[in-house]
Protein backbone atom coordinates (compact mmCIF):
# COMPACT_ATOMS: atom_id res chain seq x y z
CA UNK A 1 0.00 0.00 0.00
CA UNK A 2 1.46 3.37 -0.96
CA UNK A 3 1.68 6.32 1.36
CA UNK A 4 -1.02 8.15 -0.62
CA UNK A 5 -3.65 5.53 0.07
CA UNK A 6 -5.95 5.83 3.09
CA UNK A 7 -5.90 3.40 5.93
CA UNK A 8 -8.86 1.18 5.18
CA UNK A 9 -11.05 1.95 8.19
CA UNK A 10 -9.99 1.55 11.80
CA UNK A 11 -12.38 0.01 14.26
CA UNK A 12 -14.21 2.11 16.83
CA UNK A 13 -14.90 -0.38 19.61
CA UNK A 14 -18.19 -0.41 21.45
CA UNK A 15 -17.93 0.05 25.17
CA UNK A 16 -18.27 -2.87 27.55
CA UNK A 17 -16.57 -6.25 27.52
CA UNK A 18 -19.58 -8.09 26.07
CA UNK A 19 -20.89 -5.41 23.75
CA UNK A 20 -22.35 -6.50 20.43
CA UNK A 21 -20.26 -6.14 17.31
CA UNK A 22 -19.70 -2.40 16.79
CA UNK A 23 -19.94 -0.40 13.62
CA UNK A 24 -16.81 0.29 11.65
CA UNK A 25 -15.90 3.91 11.11
CA UNK A 26 -13.78 5.18 8.27
CA UNK A 27 -10.42 6.38 9.46
CA UNK A 28 -8.53 9.40 8.25
CA UNK A 29 -6.05 9.19 5.36
CA UNK A 30 -2.41 8.72 6.17
CA UNK A 31 -1.19 12.03 7.63
CA UNK A 32 1.30 14.15 5.77
CA UNK A 33 3.17 14.33 9.05
CA UNK A 34 2.25 12.40 12.19
CA UNK A 35 1.07 14.49 15.12
CA UNK A 36 4.05 13.26 17.16
CA UNK A 37 7.48 12.09 16.07
CA UNK A 38 9.07 9.01 17.64
CA UNK A 39 12.67 7.92 17.10
CA UNK A 40 12.87 4.52 15.37
CA UNK A 41 14.82 1.76 17.08
CA UNK A 42 14.04 2.98 20.59
CA UNK A 43 11.40 2.01 23.14
CA UNK A 44 9.29 5.09 23.87
CA UNK A 45 8.15 4.23 27.37
CA UNK A 46 5.30 6.64 28.07
CA UNK A 47 3.00 7.98 25.39
CA UNK A 48 -0.18 9.65 26.62
CA UNK A 49 -3.14 8.85 24.39
CA UNK A 50 -4.37 11.60 22.07
CA UNK A 51 -7.94 10.34 22.20
CA UNK A 52 -8.11 9.53 25.92
CA UNK A 53 -5.58 11.19 28.23
CA UNK A 54 -6.38 8.66 30.96
CA UNK A 55 -4.70 6.02 28.81
CA UNK A 56 -1.01 5.56 28.04
CA UNK A 57 1.17 3.07 26.24
CA UNK A 58 4.72 2.28 25.15
CA UNK A 59 5.79 2.25 21.51
CA UNK A 60 8.50 0.62 19.44
CA UNK A 61 9.20 1.52 15.81
CA UNK A 62 11.67 -0.56 13.77
CA UNK A 63 14.83 1.15 12.63
CA UNK A 64 13.72 1.13 8.98
CA UNK A 65 10.39 2.79 9.81
CA UNK A 66 9.42 5.68 7.57
CA UNK A 67 6.68 7.18 5.36
CA UNK A 68 7.58 5.16 2.26
CA UNK A 69 5.19 2.33 3.20
CA UNK A 70 2.68 1.26 5.81
CA UNK A 71 3.70 -1.08 8.61
CA UNK A 72 1.94 -3.93 10.41
CA UNK A 73 1.01 -3.17 14.02
CA UNK A 74 1.20 -5.46 17.04
CA UNK A 75 -1.03 -4.32 19.93
CA UNK A 76 0.17 -5.83 23.21
CA UNK A 77 -1.86 -6.27 26.38
CA UNK A 78 -0.12 -7.31 29.58
CA UNK A 79 -2.48 -8.49 32.36
CA UNK A 80 -0.77 -6.20 34.88
CA UNK A 81 -0.27 -3.22 32.60
CA UNK A 82 3.49 -3.80 32.33
CA UNK A 83 3.73 -2.34 28.85
CA UNK A 84 7.47 -2.76 28.30
CA UNK A 85 7.52 -6.51 29.01
CA UNK A 86 5.91 -7.63 25.72
CA UNK A 87 7.87 -4.98 23.83
CA UNK A 88 11.14 -6.40 25.16
CA UNK A 89 10.04 -9.94 24.23
CA UNK A 90 8.86 -9.11 20.69
CA UNK A 91 11.32 -6.33 19.89
CA UNK A 92 13.95 -8.37 18.00
CA UNK A 93 11.37 -10.09 15.81
CA UNK A 94 9.49 -6.82 15.25
CA UNK A 95 12.73 -5.25 14.11
CA UNK A 96 13.46 -8.14 11.75
CA UNK A 97 10.00 -8.15 10.15
CA UNK A 98 9.16 -4.45 10.38
CA UNK A 99 6.36 -4.32 12.97
CA UNK A 100 5.21 -1.35 15.02
CA UNK A 101 4.50 -2.38 18.63
CA UNK A 102 2.00 -0.45 20.75
CA UNK A 103 1.66 -1.79 24.30
CA UNK A 104 -0.80 -0.52 26.91
CA UNK A 105 -0.13 0.43 30.54
CA UNK A 106 -3.85 0.12 31.33
CA UNK A 107 -4.74 -3.46 30.40
CA UNK A 108 -5.49 -5.88 33.24
CA UNK A 109 -7.06 -9.19 34.17
CA UNK A 110 -8.62 -10.55 37.37
CA UNK A 111 -10.05 -7.12 38.15
CA UNK A 112 -13.53 -5.70 38.54
CA UNK A 113 -14.89 -3.81 35.55
CA UNK A 114 -13.45 -3.72 32.06
CA UNK A 115 -10.17 -1.82 31.77
CA UNK A 116 -9.25 -3.46 28.46
CA UNK A 117 -11.85 -2.01 26.11
CA UNK A 118 -10.87 1.64 26.77
CA UNK A 119 -7.20 0.66 26.56
CA UNK A 120 -7.71 -0.90 23.13
CA UNK A 121 -9.96 1.95 22.01
CA UNK A 122 -7.23 4.46 22.80
CA UNK A 123 -4.52 2.54 20.97
CA UNK A 124 -6.72 1.92 17.93
CA UNK A 125 -7.91 5.53 17.77
CA UNK A 126 -4.39 6.97 18.07
CA UNK A 127 -2.57 4.64 15.69
CA UNK A 128 -3.69 6.13 12.34
CA UNK A 129 -2.93 9.62 13.67
CA UNK A 130 0.55 8.76 14.87
CA UNK A 131 1.94 6.07 12.60
CA UNK A 132 2.13 4.95 9.00
CA UNK A 133 0.22 1.82 9.94
CA UNK A 134 -1.27 -0.91 7.80
CA UNK A 135 -4.97 -1.10 8.66
CA UNK A 136 -5.20 -4.56 7.09
CA UNK A 137 -2.41 -6.07 9.16
CA UNK A 138 -3.42 -5.65 12.78
CA UNK A 139 -2.06 -8.18 15.26
CA UNK A 140 -2.90 -8.58 18.93
CA UNK A 141 -1.10 -10.37 21.71
CA UNK A 142 -1.86 -11.00 25.36
CA UNK A 143 -1.03 -13.25 28.26
CA UNK A 144 -3.45 -15.09 30.56
CA UNK A 145 -6.58 -12.95 30.99
CA UNK A 146 -5.57 -10.52 28.25
CA UNK A 147 -4.99 -13.45 25.89
CA UNK A 148 -8.63 -14.31 26.48
CA UNK A 149 -10.03 -10.83 25.82
CA UNK A 150 -7.87 -10.73 22.71
CA UNK A 151 -10.45 -13.02 21.11
CA UNK A 152 -13.15 -10.37 21.59
CA UNK A 153 -11.08 -7.61 20.06
CA UNK A 154 -9.70 -9.73 17.21
CA UNK A 155 -13.22 -10.82 16.28
CA UNK A 156 -14.64 -7.27 16.43
CA UNK A 157 -11.89 -5.99 14.19
CA UNK A 158 -13.12 -8.34 11.48
CA UNK A 159 -10.86 -8.65 8.47
CA UNK A 160 -8.55 -5.97 9.90
CA UNK A 161 -7.19 -8.68 12.21
CA UNK A 162 -4.38 -10.60 10.59
CA UNK A 163 -3.44 -12.57 13.69
CA UNK A 164 -3.84 -13.16 17.41
CA UNK A 165 -1.03 -14.44 19.65
CA UNK A 166 -2.18 -15.83 22.99
CA UNK A 167 0.02 -17.03 25.86
CA UNK A 168 -1.32 -19.08 28.76
CA UNK A 169 -5.02 -18.38 28.25
CA UNK A 170 -7.65 -19.73 25.88
CA UNK A 171 -11.15 -18.52 25.14
CA UNK A 172 -12.98 -16.12 27.45
CA UNK A 173 -16.04 -17.25 29.37
CA UNK A 174 -19.28 -17.11 27.37
CA UNK A 175 -17.40 -16.43 24.13
CA UNK A 176 -18.81 -18.17 21.06
CA UNK A 177 -15.95 -19.25 18.83
CA UNK A 178 -16.87 -18.46 15.22
CA UNK A 179 -17.39 -21.47 13.00
CA UNK A 180 -14.89 -19.91 10.62
CA UNK A 181 -12.06 -18.11 12.42
CA UNK A 182 -11.05 -15.29 10.06
CA UNK A 183 -7.57 -14.67 11.42
CA UNK A 184 -4.47 -16.72 12.21
CA UNK A 185 -4.04 -17.83 15.83
CA UNK A 186 -0.72 -18.67 17.47
CA UNK A 187 -1.20 -20.18 20.92
CA UNK A 188 1.54 -20.94 23.40
CA UNK A 189 1.99 -22.05 26.99
CA UNK A 190 4.79 -23.02 29.32
CA UNK A 191 5.10 -26.75 29.79
CA UNK A 192 4.26 -26.36 33.48
CA UNK A 193 1.50 -23.77 32.94
CA UNK A 194 -1.75 -24.75 34.69
CA UNK A 195 -3.55 -23.66 31.50
CA UNK A 196 -1.43 -25.89 29.24
CA UNK A 197 -4.15 -28.52 28.65
CA UNK A 198 -6.66 -25.76 27.96
CA UNK A 199 -4.40 -24.40 25.24
CA UNK A 200 -3.96 -27.87 23.74
CA UNK A 201 -7.74 -28.36 23.73
CA UNK A 202 -8.25 -25.01 21.99
CA UNK A 203 -5.68 -25.98 19.37
CA UNK A 204 -7.60 -29.20 18.71
CA UNK A 205 -10.90 -27.31 18.29
CA UNK A 206 -9.27 -24.88 15.86
CA UNK A 207 -7.92 -27.83 13.87
CA UNK A 208 -11.41 -29.36 13.66
CA UNK A 209 -12.77 -26.07 12.29
CA UNK A 210 -10.04 -25.73 9.70
CA UNK A 211 -8.66 -22.54 11.26
CA UNK A 212 -5.16 -21.29 10.59
CA UNK A 213 -3.52 -22.14 13.89
CA UNK A 214 -0.33 -23.19 15.62
CA UNK A 215 0.50 -24.25 19.18
CA UNK A 216 4.01 -24.04 20.60
CA UNK A 217 5.14 -24.86 24.12
CA UNK A 218 8.20 -23.52 25.90
CA UNK A 219 10.17 -24.13 29.08
CA UNK A 220 8.28 -22.16 31.69
CA UNK A 221 5.18 -21.89 33.85
CA UNK A 222 2.29 -19.40 33.65
CA UNK A 223 4.05 -16.49 31.95
CA UNK A 224 4.69 -14.69 28.70
CA UNK A 225 6.63 -16.84 26.26
CA UNK A 226 10.35 -16.20 26.05
CA UNK A 227 11.87 -14.06 23.30
CA UNK A 228 12.55 -17.15 21.19
CA UNK A 229 8.89 -18.16 21.29
CA UNK A 230 7.74 -14.61 20.56
CA UNK A 231 10.08 -14.54 17.57
CA UNK A 232 8.66 -17.86 16.38
CA UNK A 233 5.16 -16.37 16.66
CA UNK A 234 5.98 -13.39 14.43
CA UNK A 235 7.93 -15.61 12.00
CA UNK A 236 4.83 -17.78 11.71
CA UNK A 237 2.57 -14.75 11.26
CA UNK A 238 4.77 -13.57 8.39
CA UNK A 239 4.32 -16.92 6.66
CA UNK A 240 0.55 -16.70 7.12
CA UNK A 241 0.50 -13.13 5.77
CA UNK A 242 2.28 -14.32 2.62
CA UNK A 243 -0.09 -17.28 2.21
CA UNK A 244 -3.18 -15.11 2.67
CA UNK A 245 -1.99 -12.36 0.34
CA UNK A 246 -1.71 -9.73 3.09
CA UNK A 247 2.02 -9.53 2.39
CA UNK A 248 4.10 -10.16 -0.71
CA UNK A 249 5.88 -13.50 -0.77
CA UNK A 250 9.55 -13.16 0.12
CA UNK A 251 11.30 -16.31 -1.14
CA UNK A 252 14.52 -15.53 0.74
CA UNK A 253 12.67 -15.18 4.06
CA UNK A 254 10.66 -18.34 3.40
CA UNK A 255 13.83 -20.27 2.73
CA UNK A 256 15.64 -18.88 5.76
CA UNK A 257 12.76 -19.76 8.09
CA UNK A 258 12.43 -23.21 6.53
CA UNK A 259 16.14 -24.00 6.91
CA UNK A 260 16.19 -22.84 10.53
CA UNK A 261 13.20 -24.99 11.45
CA UNK A 262 14.69 -27.95 9.58
CA UNK A 263 17.93 -27.55 11.52
CA UNK A 264 16.10 -27.64 14.85
CA UNK A 265 14.04 -30.67 13.82
CA UNK A 266 17.16 -32.58 12.77
CA UNK A 267 18.85 -31.71 16.06
CA UNK A 268 15.84 -33.00 18.01
CA UNK A 269 15.84 -36.23 16.05
CA UNK A 270 19.57 -36.75 16.49
CA UNK A 271 19.23 -36.09 20.24
CA UNK A 272 16.68 -38.88 20.51
CA UNK A 273 13.57 -36.68 20.81
CA UNK A 274 11.70 -38.42 18.02
CA UNK A 275 8.31 -37.28 19.28
CA UNK A 276 9.39 -33.62 19.38
CA UNK A 277 10.98 -33.87 15.94
CA UNK A 278 7.79 -35.43 14.54
CA UNK A 279 5.69 -32.50 15.76
CA UNK A 280 8.12 -29.98 14.30
CA UNK A 281 8.27 -31.71 10.91
CA UNK A 282 4.49 -31.90 10.85
CA UNK A 283 4.15 -28.19 11.61
CA UNK A 284 6.56 -27.44 8.76
CA UNK A 285 4.32 -29.31 6.33
CA UNK A 286 1.39 -27.11 7.40
CA UNK A 287 3.31 -23.84 7.54
CA UNK A 288 5.30 -23.99 4.30
CA UNK A 289 2.76 -25.67 2.02
CA UNK A 290 2.15 -23.35 -0.91
CA UNK A 291 5.30 -21.33 -0.23
CA UNK A 292 7.98 -23.90 -1.19
CA UNK A 293 8.37 -27.61 -1.82
CA UNK A 294 7.66 -29.62 1.35
CA UNK A 295 8.40 -33.09 0.02
CA UNK A 296 11.36 -33.84 2.29
CA UNK A 297 9.57 -32.93 5.52
CA UNK A 298 6.37 -34.68 4.42
CA UNK A 299 8.41 -37.86 3.96
CA UNK A 300 9.88 -37.44 7.44
CA UNK A 301 6.40 -37.08 8.94
CA UNK A 302 5.23 -40.27 7.21
CA UNK A 303 8.32 -42.19 8.33
CA UNK A 304 8.30 -41.03 11.96
CA UNK A 305 4.56 -41.58 12.25
CA UNK A 306 5.22 -45.32 12.02
CA UNK A 307 7.81 -45.42 14.81
CA UNK A 308 7.21 -46.77 18.31
CA UNK A 309 8.56 -43.53 19.79
CA UNK A 310 5.84 -41.44 18.15
CA UNK A 311 3.09 -43.95 18.88
CA UNK A 312 4.17 -44.15 22.51
CA UNK A 313 4.35 -40.35 22.71
CA UNK A 314 0.82 -39.95 21.33
CA UNK A 315 -0.48 -42.58 23.75
CA UNK A 316 1.27 -41.01 26.73
CA UNK A 317 -0.01 -37.56 25.82
CA UNK A 318 -3.55 -38.91 25.67
CA UNK A 319 -3.13 -40.63 29.04
CA UNK A 320 -1.82 -37.45 30.65
CA UNK A 321 -4.73 -35.44 29.24
CA UNK A 322 -7.23 -37.94 30.66
CA UNK A 323 -5.50 -37.78 34.02
CA UNK A 324 -5.65 -34.00 33.97
CA UNK A 325 -9.39 -34.07 33.22
CA UNK A 326 -10.04 -36.54 36.05
CA UNK A 327 -7.90 -34.55 38.47
CA UNK A 328 -9.78 -31.39 37.64
CA UNK A 329 -12.97 -33.06 38.84
CA UNK A 330 -11.32 -33.98 42.16
CA UNK A 331 -10.01 -30.44 42.60
CA UNK A 332 -13.38 -28.94 41.70
CA UNK A 333 -15.12 -31.06 44.33
CA UNK A 334 -12.65 -29.88 46.97
CA UNK A 335 -13.12 -26.24 46.01
CA UNK A 336 -16.91 -26.59 46.14
CA UNK A 337 -16.54 -28.22 49.55
CA UNK A 338 -14.55 -25.25 50.81
CA UNK A 339 -17.17 -22.85 49.51
CA UNK A 340 -20.34 -24.64 50.66
CA UNK A 341 -19.93 -27.23 53.41
CA UNK A 342 -20.23 -26.19 57.04
CA UNK A 343 -17.66 -28.70 58.32
CA UNK A 344 -14.32 -28.38 56.57
CA UNK A 345 -12.15 -31.45 55.92
CA UNK A 346 -8.87 -32.10 57.70
CA UNK A 347 -5.69 -30.94 55.98
CA UNK A 348 -4.24 -34.45 55.90
CA UNK A 349 -7.32 -35.80 54.12
CA UNK A 350 -7.18 -33.00 51.55
CA UNK A 351 -3.48 -33.55 50.81
CA UNK A 352 -4.14 -37.27 50.37
CA UNK A 353 -7.14 -36.78 48.08
CA UNK A 354 -5.25 -34.24 45.96
CA UNK A 355 -2.19 -36.56 45.81
CA UNK A 356 0.11 -33.70 46.73
CA UNK A 357 3.04 -35.83 47.94
CA UNK A 358 2.99 -38.21 44.97
CA UNK A 359 2.65 -35.34 42.50
CA UNK A 360 5.66 -33.60 44.02
CA UNK A 361 7.70 -36.78 43.63
CA UNK A 362 6.61 -37.18 40.01
CA UNK A 363 7.37 -33.55 39.23
CA UNK A 364 10.90 -33.98 40.57
CA UNK A 365 11.56 -37.26 38.70
CA UNK A 366 13.79 -36.66 35.65
CA UNK A 367 12.99 -40.07 34.12
CA UNK A 368 10.14 -38.73 31.95
CA UNK A 369 9.99 -35.06 31.02
CA UNK A 370 6.39 -35.33 29.80
CA UNK A 371 5.16 -36.97 33.01
CA UNK A 372 7.15 -34.64 35.27
CA UNK A 373 5.77 -31.56 33.52
CA UNK A 374 2.24 -32.96 33.69
CA UNK A 375 2.55 -33.54 37.45
CA UNK A 376 3.86 -30.03 37.97
CA UNK A 377 0.93 -28.61 35.99
CA UNK A 378 -1.50 -30.32 38.36
CA UNK A 379 0.33 -28.88 41.34
CA UNK A 380 0.25 -25.45 39.75
CA UNK A 381 -3.50 -25.79 39.15
CA UNK A 382 -4.05 -26.53 42.84
CA UNK A 383 -1.66 -23.80 43.91
CA UNK A 384 -3.22 -20.94 41.92
CA UNK A 385 -6.69 -21.85 43.18
CA UNK A 386 -5.49 -22.24 46.75
CA UNK A 387 -3.46 -19.04 46.97
CA UNK A 388 -5.32 -16.67 44.66
CA UNK A 389 -8.75 -17.45 43.22
CA UNK A 390 -10.18 -19.33 46.21
CA UNK A 391 -9.14 -16.86 48.95
CA UNK A 392 -10.22 -13.88 46.86
CA UNK A 393 -13.77 -15.21 46.61
CA UNK A 394 -13.86 -16.12 50.32
CA UNK A 395 -12.63 -12.64 51.27
CA UNK A 396 -15.52 -11.17 49.29
CA UNK A 397 -17.90 -13.38 51.22
CA UNK A 398 -16.40 -12.40 54.55
CA UNK A 399 -15.28 -15.95 55.36
CA UNK A 400 -11.50 -15.75 55.79
CA UNK A 401 -11.44 -18.80 58.10
CA UNK A 402 -12.26 -20.99 55.10
CA UNK A 403 -9.32 -19.54 53.19
CA UNK A 404 -6.87 -20.79 55.82
CA UNK A 405 -7.32 -24.40 54.71
CA UNK A 406 -6.65 -23.42 51.10
CA UNK A 407 -3.46 -21.63 52.13
CA UNK A 408 -2.30 -24.60 54.15
CA UNK A 409 -2.62 -26.70 51.00
CA UNK A 410 -0.63 -24.10 49.03
CA UNK A 411 2.02 -24.07 51.76
CA UNK A 412 2.32 -27.85 51.51
CA UNK A 413 3.03 -27.50 47.78
CA UNK A 414 5.52 -24.64 48.08
CA UNK A 415 6.63 -23.97 51.68
CA UNK A 416 7.63 -20.42 52.63
CA UNK A 417 6.41 -18.95 49.36
CA UNK A 418 6.14 -15.15 49.36
CA UNK A 419 2.65 -15.05 47.82
CA UNK A 420 1.38 -17.67 50.24
CA UNK A 421 2.73 -15.76 53.22
CA UNK A 422 1.15 -12.51 52.04
CA UNK A 423 -2.18 -14.33 51.62
CA UNK A 424 -1.80 -15.78 55.10
CA UNK A 425 -1.23 -12.26 56.45
CA UNK A 426 -4.37 -10.95 54.74
CA UNK A 427 -6.43 -13.92 55.88
CA UNK A 428 -5.35 -13.72 59.52
CA UNK A 429 -5.88 -9.94 59.49
CA UNK A 430 -9.44 -10.36 58.23
CA UNK A 431 -10.02 -13.16 60.74
CA UNK A 432 -8.98 -10.85 63.58
CA UNK A 433 -5.70 -12.60 64.48
CA UNK A 434 -3.25 -9.68 64.35
CA UNK A 435 -0.34 -11.63 65.83
CA UNK A 436 -0.38 -14.34 63.17
CA UNK A 437 -0.98 -11.75 60.45
CA UNK A 438 2.09 -9.79 61.54
CA UNK A 439 4.16 -12.95 61.84
CA UNK A 440 3.28 -13.89 58.23
CA UNK A 441 4.12 -10.36 57.06
CA UNK A 442 7.50 -10.48 58.79
CA UNK A 443 8.29 -13.81 57.13
CA UNK A 444 7.23 -12.47 53.74
CA UNK A 445 9.41 -9.38 54.27
CA UNK A 446 12.43 -11.61 54.82
CA UNK A 447 11.91 -13.13 51.36
CA UNK A 448 11.00 -10.00 49.38
CA UNK A 449 11.31 -6.55 50.93
CA UNK A 450 7.83 -5.13 51.31
CA UNK A 451 7.20 -1.60 50.13
CA UNK A 452 5.63 0.89 52.51
CA UNK A 453 3.28 2.15 49.80
CA UNK A 454 1.99 -1.38 49.21
CA UNK A 455 1.47 -1.99 52.93
CA UNK A 456 -0.48 1.26 53.26
CA UNK A 457 -2.64 0.61 50.20
CA UNK A 458 -3.48 -3.07 50.67
CA UNK A 459 -7.15 -3.03 51.74
CA UNK A 460 -6.95 -6.32 53.64
CA UNK A 461 -4.17 -5.14 55.94
CA UNK A 462 -5.74 -1.89 57.10
CA UNK A 463 -7.15 -3.56 60.22
CA UNK A 464 -3.52 -3.79 61.40
CA UNK A 465 -2.87 -0.06 61.18
CA UNK A 466 -2.97 0.49 64.96
CA UNK A 467 -0.65 -2.43 65.76
CA UNK A 468 2.83 -1.26 66.96
CA UNK A 469 4.65 -4.00 64.99
CA UNK A 470 2.84 -2.98 61.81
CA UNK A 471 3.80 0.66 62.33
CA UNK A 472 7.39 -0.40 63.02
CA UNK A 473 7.45 -2.34 59.74
CA UNK A 474 6.09 0.71 57.92
CA UNK A 475 8.78 2.95 59.42
CA UNK A 476 11.55 0.56 58.41
CA UNK A 477 10.25 0.42 54.85
CA UNK A 478 9.91 4.19 54.52
CA UNK A 479 13.63 4.61 55.09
Amino acid sequence: MSRANPILMWLVLATGPLASAPALAAGPPLPAAPQQQFPPGEVIENVVSLSDPSQSYAVYLPLAYGPDRVWPVLFAMDPRGRATIPIDLFRAAAERHGYIIVSSYNTASDTDGDPNTPAMQAMLADTPQLFFADGQRIYLTGFSGTARVGWYFATRLGDRTAGLIGFGGGLPTRFALPEAVPFAFFGSAGRTDFNYEEMLALDAVLAERGAVHRFESFDGAHEWGNAETCALALDWMELQAMKSGRAETDPDLVEALYRERLRVAIELEEAGDTFGAFHLYRSMVEDFAGLRDIGEVAEKVDALDQTDAVRDGVELQGTLTQRSDAYFEVLSRFLRQIQTEEELPQLGDVLRDLEISSLKREAADPASRLEADAAQRLLEKVFVNAVFYGPRELFRRGEPHRALLLLEVADAITPDDFDVLVSFARTYALAGDANKALEALQRADEIVTLQASWLEEDPYLQVLVDEPEYQALLRRRRH
